[in-house]
C-alpha cells in the first residue's frame, strides 16, 4: 500500500516523476497500478464489490506483504 510511500517522498521535487515510475512498476510487475485504490475504496466504503482480476493484495484479508519490510513500513503490520 502507498500510504507510507507518500509520506517517505513528500516535498521531493521529483514526486511526479516517481508517482510516474511506481504505476508504470506496478503495471509491469503487477499487470495494474489500481490494487491499492481499491482495497482502500472497499475499506472507506466507496467500492461496495470486488473486481476480479486484481493482486491477492487488492482484497480484504489479502497479504500486505511478500518478504521482508524496510523498518519504516513495519508500523503497518501492527
Amino acid at each position: 500500500m502507498p500510504i507510507i510511500a507518500e509520506i517517505e517522498i513528500s516535498g521531493d521535487p521529483y514526486e511526479p516523476e516517481l508517482e510516474k515510475l511506481a504505476e508504470a512498476v506496478a503495471r509491469h510487475v503487477y499487470g495494474t497500478d489500481m490494487a491499492a485504490a481499491h482495497r482502500w475504496g472497499r475499506a472507506l466504503g466507496i467500492i461496495n464489490k470486488d473486481v476480479d482480476g486484481l493482486p491477492a493484495s487488492a482484497y480484504s484479508c489479502g497479504p500486505v506483504m511478500l518478504d521482508k519490510k524496510p523498518i519504516e513500513e513495519l508500523a503497518e503490520l501492527i
